[in-house]
C-alpha cells in the first residue's frame, strides 16, 4: 500500500504547470505521468489545485 500523500495518475499530460507551483520542486520532470517525491513532498496541494487535466490525487 502506498503512503498517503498527492500522486500523479495517468492522466498527466506532461505540462509542468504543477512543478511550476511546487515550492519544494519534488516533482520529477523525466517520467511520465510525472513523479512526486514524497519524501520532499510538503503536502501543499499546489499541484492538485493547478492541475487543468485533475491528475493530481490526494490519496
Amino acid at each position: 500500500m502506498k503512503s498517503s500523500g498527492f500522486y500523479i495518475t495517468k492522466r498527466c499530460h506532461g505540462c509542468r504547470i504543477c512543478y511550476s507551483k511546487c515550492p519544494q520542486k519534488c516533482i520529477d520532470l523525466s517520467v511520465k505521468p510525472l513523479v512526486i517525491q514524497q519524501e520532499n513532498c510538503l503536502h501543499c496541494g499546489n499541484c492538485m489545485s493547478v492541475c487543468p487535466f485533475g491528475a493530481v490525487e490526494k490519496r
